[in-house]
């Protein structure tokens, strides 16, 4: 097997208002609520508390908080991107693994050491994908989501990278993981595997907010730090041996600020490493593709 074909699978700018974004996550803190989730005390009420403060201020105010306002906009639409898939379908295990996720620290920036709440998060925004793409999956296997298409079972490993000297130590990691999941399912001629890296943390470190002259130059310069990346650091000599792996699939969640527009956004943008699609792999590749584009 080969791997091929380095795909950008999308890059989106988030494009709503900040008072929207508020009542959107007071609706998701409701529904967290209602599911016995106790959502009040928890990371989403203090981005609720700073975006609904300078929802309806003056330009001027907006302007000399923007860090704070787009900050909290970066956090804010990760998890209002997770409850879009979660108002199509709340598939086994959301809620437990949500439970976990809402915890860490108030802003990505700004986690030390103890990142376990994020990781779940992870899990959570891919399963949104899936789900937006209008596949079923399931978060409460022990692989972090399990995907069913076309009668085929697919193992979702999700690994957020935070160190360069860690990269191929966590490349080596997931593809010992897939190994498992694949030993310990029963149906092996039907299992494949994928693996999303979030990269946020090396192509912006410090996760400082992007600043360029448009949407477009801030849109380029990520793909080029997700290309970059993806020269720099090969995993083909350790994922070649899996003939089942469908993909790599590299992410990117930055905090920008456009000055075209002086307006805050969460841009998402992402990669995926093509695998040989010859022979079997093929069907599940192409349905996967509507997963990849969702944006």
């Amino acid at each position: 097997m080969t791997l091929s074909n380095k795909e950008p699978s999308f890059s989106a700018e988030t494009s709503t208002t900040l008072a929207d974004r508020v009542e959107r996550l007071k609706e998701l803190r409701s529904m967290l609520e209602n599911r016995g989730l106790r959502a009040a005390p928890t990371r989403i009420s203090h981005y609720i508390k700073i975006l609904d403060k300078f929802a309806f201020q003056t330009f001027r105010n907006q302007i000399e908080n923007i860090a704070e306002i787009t900050y909290s906009v970066r956090e804010a639409d990760e998890l209002l991107w997770i409850f879009k898939g979660l108002k199509i379908a709340s598939p086994p295990g959301i809620y437990e693994v949500l439970e976990k996720s809402v915890g860490g620290a108030v802003y990505t920036k700004d986690e030390h050491g103890e990142n376990r709440a994020r990781n779940f998060q992870l899990e959570l925004r891919i399963a949104s994908y899936f789900i937006q793409a209008g596949i079923k999956v399931d978060l409460s296997k022990e692989s972090d989501l399990v995907a069913s298409i076309n009668g085929k079972t697919l193992h979702v490993e999700c690994k957020r990278l935070e160190s360069t000297k860690k990269v191929m130590i966590r490349f080596k990691e997931a593809y010992k993981q897939l190994k498992r999941r694949y030993e310990q399912d029963r149906t092996l001629k039907k299992t494949y595997g994928l693996v999303v890296f979030d990269i946020s943390k090396i192509v912006t470190p410090k996760q400082d907010i992007l600043v360029d002259s448009s949407d477009i130059a801030i849109r380029d310069k990520i793909r080029k730090s997700l290309k970059d990346f993806d020269l720099q650091y090969d995993c083909t000599p350790i994922f070649c041996k899996d003939k089942r792996l469908i993909s790599i699939w590299y992410q990117a969640i930055i905090p920008a600020l456009s000055l075209s527009k002086l307006k805050p956004s969460a841009r998402f943008s992402s990669l995926h490493t093509i695998c040989s699609l010859a022979g079997h792999r093929a069907p599940i590749f192409y349905s996967l593709k509507k997963v990849f584009e969702i944006c």
